[in-house]
């Protein structure tokens, strides 16, 4: 009687245990990370990451995500990037995660660093031309945006479109509470230290001067010397040929430049504390007449190291020294 009870006993564990196991589901792992430059630890976008035969490709904030792995395989990492060196490394699924993973990625050593074909531009031959200019620390998060003209050597007249930043920041696990900044829009008309603005209700005449609506416009002055900088000191330079662009015959190149500079600050010292910048850029260069190297699109990523900050802007010139007039405009 009892070994026929532990008979009975064992055939129903056997039936009962694979049910069990067949109801029960196995945690999957997951892998999060980061790619930076090893050099100024930049974030780096665009990097193709592969973990076997899965490809996620980074964006603005350098980060990639793979979901669904299996605990305890082994997989095997990739990591390329134009001007970089591959990374490759073997990676043991793990759960719960333990964190990201940090990757440094080497700027490869140039066999034969060619200059850059041409080495200065400028917007001096400029009398007067029309701007689009984007500005944001996120190419899907643009910051401000303005569309105007320009007549040498005082005359501006824009629409500047920016975010209002007076808002909660986001809430982790809360995008429903997470509300979009609100965009705000102006126009502004300014003839030397006169200036005219609209918040959508008409103009009026602004007694008090605000430079800051200028600051904005002086993006155009410090992209290109950003630009200069970048020619003069890339260490890869992509020739993308020859193109016309608004009737003009330009010349479009690709650069990724690493520059030492000091930090300006309202204290002298006898050595200043340097930072170390990289400076990604794509622009389109004039290279024949009277605006020979006047830059008509600029596309330009920089980090500094110090401030931990990637930025980027966009400045397109067009309608080059075309003759066009900005008056005052009605008051309300």
């Amino acid at each position: 009687m009892r070994i026929r009870l532990v008979m009975l006993t064992v055939i129903a564990l056997l039936i009962v245990l694979p049910l069990i196991s067949c109801g029960e589901s196995e945690e999957k792992a997951f892998l999060t990370g980061v790619v930076m430059d090893e050099n100024t630890r930049a974030p780096l976008p665009g990097v193709a990451v592969y973990l076997n035969d899965k490809l996620y490709e980074t964006g603005s904030d350098a980060r990639f995500q793979f979901a669904e792995l299996v605990p305890g395989q082994t997989y095997s990492l990739k990591v390329s990037r134009e001007f970089f060196e591959d990374y490759s490394k073997d990676i043991v699924a793990v759960y719960p995660s333990p964190g990201d993973q940090e990757i440094l990625m080497k700027l490869m050593t140039p066999e034969k660093p060619q200059p850059s074909p041409i080495q200065d531009v400028t917007i001096v031959p400029l009398k007067s031309y029309d701007f689009d200019i984007k500005f944001g620390i996120d190419r899907k998060d643009i910051s401000f945006k303005e569309i105007g003209s320009f007549i040498a050597p005082d005359k501006h007249k824009y629409v500047l479109t920016s975010k209002n930043r007076n808002v909660t920041p986001p809430i982790p696990g809360k995008e429903e509470e997470n509300k979009e900044p609100e965009e705000l829009k102006s126009s502004a008309i300014e003839i030397g230290q006169n200036q005219w603005i609209d918040n959508g209700e008409g103009y009026f005449k602004n007694d008090r001067f605000h430079p800051g609506y200028r600051d904005v416009w002086s993006l155009v002055n410090l992209t290109t010397d950003q630009a200069n900088k970048a020619l003069k000191k890339a260490m890869y330079v992509v020739d993308e040929g020859e193109t016309t662009v608004s009737q003009h015959k330009v010349r479009r190149l690709r650069t990724l430049a690493i520059i030492s500079e000091p930090i300006v600050t309202d204290k002298t010292s006898e050595k200043p504390q340097m930072q170390k910048m990289m400076v990604e850029m794509t622009i389109s260069i004039i290279i024949e007449g009277e605006l020979k190297g006047v830059p008509v699109e600029i596309d330009i990523s920089t980090y500094r190291d110090i401030v931990q900050v990637r930025t980027w802007a966009s400045v397109m010139l067009t309608n080059l020294n075309v003759p066009f007039a900005i008056d005052p405009p009605p008051v309300k």
